[in-house]
């Protein structure tokens, strides 16, 4: 295993400095402007990276019939959002993509079957309602990863703190599946966090929307996948806590654009990145305490979910994430004012 993620890392790397020199070529280029805070053409070809190690991933591991369906059918998902870095095609043709590619992985057999075990006296059947549930969740997070990409490091680092989540979860769970996938993930975004936060003189890269887009449909199947009953290593409430800090801010910015009447997907300056920022942390610091507060809420749900059960835990979800919303409400305000 080790010598086929070293090649899988070669192949990762080539593929970075290959897409590097023929970004601007195609138009993979993300240029300064009154929102975005970097000060130079960046390529946006981090996703791009990531995905082609993927995929060259499929003929080095043996990973599940469904597994390899979830990396096909991610593609639809990447190119759209590829095509959407060149030339802006529009929130419906995402949405769109995103439909066809999750109900391609739905009849191949993968869906939301129930939510665990509750009060232990009976499951909490979804079975009737799977394929739109299933396509809720899927294309909520998918976007989820998309409003969050609006600082270096976030995206990737959100992704990365849920595969270790993951990782944790099997540990304390059913045991490790698909460990080779996992390790690879890590490694892959550990690369592209040295480019994108221009750490060792490593010149800048973005995600671009191909990037985000994609972590967030992979994510979301992974989530799915390690939680089914037949390849379940973990509860399936613990799913929610391995994604806080993107769920949370994505149902925040969500309910104010709600309650203002503005587009959903219209973006803006009121994350919490970019308000921790604006209260004087540094981009990378500010960064940096989101993905250390969500890796702690990550343990923070496992420890609740083995004391005190899965009910508790989803309660205590959903108590810190109406906490989070009122203290974002409120620091934005105060801001503003």
């Amino acid at each position: 295993m080790i010598l086929k993620l070293f090649y899988l890392t070669i192949i990762n790397l080539s593929s970075i400095y290959i897409f590097k020199y023929f970004a601007e070529y195609f138009n993979l280029i993300d240029t300064p402007n009154f929102r975005k805070k970097h000060k130079e053409p960046t390529p946006l070809i981090g996703g791009i990276s990531i995905f082609i190690t993927l995929f060259f991933s499929t003929f080095f591991f043996e990973y599940s019939k469904i597994l390899n369906i979830i990396i096909i059918s991610s593609s639809l998902v990447f190119i759209i959002g590829l095509l959407d870095d060149i030339k802006n095609i529009g929130v419906i043709v995402r949405l769109i993509t995103q439909l066809l590619s999750s109900l391609i992985v739905i009849f191949s057999g993968l869906y939301v079957v129930n939510l665990g075990n509750f009060l232990n006296i009976q499951l909490i059947n979804l079975e009737i309602f799977f394929i739109l549930f299933t396509i809720f969740s899927v294309i909520s997070l998918t976007n989820a990863f998309n409003f969050i990409d609006g600082m270096d490091g976030l995206a990737g680092g959100s992704f990365l703190v849920s595969i270790i989540s993951i990782l944790l979860f099997q540990f304390f769970g059913n045991g490790f599946n698909h460990i080779e996938l996992l390790i690879l993930l890590i490694i892959i975004l550990s690369i592209y966090l040295l480019f994108n936060l221009s750490l060792f003189s490593f010149k800048k890269i973005f995600l671009g929307d191909s990037g985000s887009l994609l972590l967030g449909f992979l994510m979301s199947w992974f989530l799915i996948y390690f939680t089914h009953p037949e390849t379940r290593t973990f509860h399936p409430v613990l799913t929610v806590w391995c994604v806080t800090f993107p769920v949370f801010d994505t149902i925040s910015v969500v309910f104010r654009r709600l309650i203002s009447r503005k587009n959903i997907f219209l973006p803006d300056l009121f994350h919490m990145h970019h308000i921790l920022n604006n209260y004087g942390f540094s981009k990378n610091f500010s960064v940096l305490i989101i993905l250390i507060s969500g890796f702690f809420l990550s343990i923070l749900g496992l420890l609740i979910f083995l004391f005190f059960g899965p009910l508790i835990s989803l309660l205590s979800y959903i108590f810190l994430a109406i906490i989070y919303i009122f203290i974002s409400f409120y620091i934005m305000k105060k801001g503003t004012n």
